[in-house]
């Protein structure tokens, strides 16, 4: 068993001397113990995600969405009360993007551990938290250390041609061009000059087929002065599928989606300077009220906001939010390093310097996520508050009769 001392916020095992890793129960699988000091491989973060279930089985459980092309498992975890308002936080639509399991980890012992009295557990009551920190399992580095580049994969393991998952979602599968989206405000409020994707004549794009250096393929740029980008072309990194929806991840999610219907929805990649972008199909006057209440709430809190302009990519996942009601968004929340010769550095050493920065910057919006879409808790016998005695200090813990 664990014990979570909440006043250093550090889970430690009771059995165990150990320092650095400690053995679990049931399958013998060792990961470090949290906090870690660098990212984890894939099994050792399914294994701490599956230890809270454990830790905290009132309030915590998963289901399985679908299955990869290798087999492994699509697990949603869900978190607090499922009557609540619903948020959903998707994770690894690509595989070596894993700083998004690694924050979302941190924001679910956040809540379940009710580090911010008064407001995580108004979430926990209030909320069903729906995290799917794996979707792109068969993409996500084997092995730790990692180092990024070599282990993670940004496409998913389709043996007829891997699959760029964020390009394969059908609500704007086969878009291309734009226009100018004026609502789209960075932190300041100026506008980013961003541009939003519209449907195409016969479905395909009207520039000219593009050759990229090196010998990549043909791309096909389906978006204004080519910032981003689908192809046709199998194996590629931006191969959008066969069709739209083609993909088992892709399936699973909009499974999930369509049967939880989430309020909110955000979908977490790095990689790009850091902003968060409205979908192009989610309303625009009400994300720019969202987001404004997101950067009062950081600056009261002390932190850094991100930078806001709206998402237009080309199958991208979190434009299926909006057809099942849900507010949706893309998080680029850290951006890459540079070496002396400009080269683009994944810091696997800077968990703490960067994944942590981050995450500070990420609790507010999650909060203010979370606020829009609550559903006031209306106290049964099922559940209560109690004090309960742990180390030198009382705390309130939210307890299943």
């Amino acid at each position: 068993m664990k014990k979570c001392e909440k006043q250093t916020r550090k889970c430690q095992r009771t059995t165990s001397n150990l320092t650095q890793t400690v053995p679990l129960s049931g399958d013998g699988m060792v990961y470090p113990d949290f906090p870690w000091s660098r990212y984890l491989s894939y099994s050792e973060m399914l294994e701490a995600w599956l230890d809270l279930e454990r830790l905290f089985p009132d309030w915590i459980t998963h289901e399985v969405l679908g299955q990869t092309y290798l087999g492994k498992n699509i697990l949603l975890f869900k978190i607090g009360n499922p009557n609540g308002g619903r948020v959903w936080w998707n994770g690894t639509t690509h595989g070596g993007e894993v700083v998004g399991p690694e924050i979302y980890y941190r924001y679910a012992r956040w809540l379940l551990e009710n580090m911010e009295p008064g407001i995580t557990d108004k979430i926990m009551l209030e909320n069903y938290t729906l995290i799917c920190p794996f979707t792109n399992a068969d993409g996500y580095p084997l092995t730790a250390p990692l180092p990024y580049q070599k282990e993670g994969k940004r496409t998913n393991r389709n043996p007829t041609g891997a699959v760029n998952l964020n390009r394969n979602f059908p609500a704007t599968w086969r878009t291309d061009l734009g226009h100018h989206d004026p609502a789209a405000l960075d932190v300041q409020g100026n506008p980013t000059g961003h541009w939003v994707g519209e449907p195409t004549q016969n479905g395909l794009c009207s520039i000219a087929p593009y050759t990229y250096k090196g010998g990549y393929g043909t791309m096909w740029w389906c978006y204004k002065g080519g910032t981003d980008d689908w192809t046709d072309v199998p194996g590629h990194w931006s191969y959008r599928g066969s069709n739209p929806g083609s993909e088992r991840e892709t399936q699973a999610i909009l499974y999930g989606l369509d049967k939880w219907k989430p309020k909110f929805l955000l979908d977490f990649h790095i990689w790009n300077n850091p902003w968060i972008g409205r979908s192009s199909l989610s309303d625009v006057t009400y994300c720019n009220a969202v987001i404004a209440k997101y950067r009062l709430l950081a600056s009261a809190r002390g932190v850094a906001t991100f930078s806001y302009g709206t998402e237009g990519v080309n199958g991208a996942m979190c434009s299926n939010g909006p057809a099942v009601g849900a507010t949706s968004f893309l998080l680029e929340a850290i951006g890459p390093n540079k070496d002396p010769n400009g080269n683009d550095l994944f810091d696997e050493l800077g968990l703490y310097t960067t994944v942590d920065v981050a995450y500070l910057k990420f609790l507010p919006l999650a909060i203010t996520f979370n606020g829009e879409c609550a559903i006031p808790y209306v106290p049964t016998k099922k559940y209560r508050f109690k004090e309960w005695q742990d180390g030198d200090t009382n705390q309130t813990k939210i307890v299943q009769l």
